[in-house]
């Protein structure tokens, strides 16, 4: 059971939770196009989760982002 933290009418006020037992994703966007691009950034999250197992993030350097800008 999904458990909402006390804060969450104060925090989010514009959004209504509920729950929808699935055994898929539900993935949501302004737009179809939106919500098909959330769905790809899932399974590309979940992918890389599954590849990398354990192993410890390094996160790119100031210098190294510059590079791919």
């Amino acid at each position: 059971m999904t458990v909402l933290p006390r804060h969450w009418p104060v925090w989010r006020p514009a959004i209504t939770p509920f729950y929808w037992p699935t055994t898929v994703p539900v993935v949501t966007g302004s737009s179809l196009r939106e919500a098909t691009n959330n769905t790809e950034e899932l399974e590309e999250t979940a992918r890389l989760i599954f590849t990398l197992g354990n192993r410890e993030i390094r996160y790119l350097t100031t210098d190294e982002v510059d590079e791919l800008r």
